[in-house]
């Protein structure tokens, strides 16, 4: 590490500095960062600083705000010049910065880097020129933040943690002293990799990381989707009750035909695979059937909030290339050149129809992100939708109401 502090023409106290950042930043998950840096307090060009004896040891503030498409040598480099531009500073009490910061009594950071690149215990062992000597030599150093890192430089570098047990355990620190000299060791190997590229874990760790994460294959009760198993259930047991809200109810069978019904109209009026359906309508039976109805046409469906202001709703239909838009009566009126399809705002039995016939009947769901153009978020993706319960946790739909009620499987209750 010396040597490759040498190459980079910084100082092993900045390679270190630059590997705790780093790591800070990974852990916190903030792109801004700020430790403690201890610094001596005799560079500073006082007359006489070189024969005076007492501690000039003092702290300052290191605000670390590094990108993931900065290499490493270039970290460095900017983490050097602000070691030196900090020497005129380092003078200055750490009241004094919290009160030039508008944070006075209040701390700047909870974690304490130390570098001591003198070896004291070895220099007192070696003993003095008049043959004064020292023995038994014990360190103990506290400081009351809850993490700090102590490294001291002799035949090798040699760190320290101490830490606020009640914030940390043991296995944390073995676990951050791990993934900081990997980081170390990635530093010196790869002086011109961007910092975003650079890995906590080993390859060991991250094989066990990944091991003891991934899920056991989970085992489906069935692979229908959301609308054949409806279908399903409403030819095993048409009078089941399938849905109740806000004092409406309807069975399976009741459910299925008029998704049905409502499936045929769409498909006569253009919906099919391929296609999307702007769905406004209001919370209840009719959304359920309308949802089940676009599925069995095999075209996507696009949930529009009626709540929206207008102009929103109006981006939100053209962003998503809506092909029909599907509505209550008294909704949306203000949404002009776009085939509609209006329902009226309650749901009616409805007798038994054929199941819609069209080419590849899946249905998915198209969902986007409502903000207007330039603050667009992810969140354009196609679902299939099925009910992907597995066997041996969930209840089984296929029971009848007493198990679709009480287990809250509900028809989309499985779309993610």
């Amino acid at each position: 590490m010396a040597e490759f502090a040498r190459q980079q023409k910084v100082t092993l106290n900045t390679v270190l500095q630059a590997a705790w950042s780093l790591l800070l930043q990974r852990y916190t998950g903030q792109d801004c960062v700020v430790f403690g840096a201890t610094v001596a307090g005799r560079s500073a060009p006082l007359p006489g600083i070189e024969e005076q004896l007492g501690l000039f040891i003092n702290t300052l503030p290191l605000v670390c705000a590094m990108k993931p498409d900065c290499t490493v040598s270039q970290w460095l480099g900017e983490l050097q010049e602000m070691n030196l531009a900090m020497r005129e500073y380092e003078h200055v009490p750490l009241y004094d910065i919290q009160g030039w910061a508008g944070q006075q009594g209040a701390a700047l950071f909870d974690s304490l880097l130390v570098f001591e690149n003198f070896p004291v215990a070895a220099a007192l062992k070696q003993g003095a020129p008049a043959g004064l000597s020292f023995s038994n030599l014990h360190n103990h150093e506290r400081t009351h933040y809850p993490l700090t890192l102590g490294i001291e430089l002799g035949d090798g570098l040699s760190l320290d943690f101490s830490y606020d047990s009640a914030r940390f355990s043991a296995a944390h620190i073995v676990q951050l002293a791990a993934n900081l000299q990997h980081l170390l060791v990635q530093f010196a190997a790869l002086p011109d990799a961007p910092l975003g590229a650079l890995q906590l874990l080993d390859e060991v760790e991250t094989r066990a990381t990944i091991a003891a994460n991934r899920s056991s294959a989970v085992e489906l009760s069935t692979t229908l989707f959301a609308h054949q198993q409806i279908a399903a259930q409403a030819a095993a047991n048409p009078d089941a009750l399938a849905l109740q809200v806000d004092g409406q109810s309807l069975s399976y069978g009741e459910l299925n035909a008029q998704a049905n019904d409502l499936a045929q109209r769409l498909l006569a009026n253009g919906a099919g695979p391929g296609t999307r359906v702007g769905l406004a309508l209001r919370r209840g039976p009719q959304m359920i059937v309308s949802l089940l109805a676009v599925l069995k046409t095999g075209a996507a469906y696009v949930p529009l909030d009626t709540n929206y202001p207008a102009q929103r709703l109006a981006y939100m239909i053209e962003d998503s290339r809506v092909d029909l838009l599907l509505d209550e009566s008294a909704l949306l009126q203000n949404i002009k050149n776009i085939p509609r399809l209006s329902l009226p705002e309650t749901t009616t039995p409805a007798a038994a129809g054929a199941e819609p016939v069209g080419p590849n009947p899946v249905g998915a769901k198209l969902a986007r992100d409502s903000a207007p153009p330039g603050r667009r978020q992810p969140g354009l993706h196609d679902l299939h939708l099925r009910l992907h319960r597995p066997a041996k946790r969930r209840g089984d739909c296929s029971r009848g109401a007493a198990r679709v009620l009480p287990d809250r499987c509900r028809v989309f209750g499985a779309h993610r």
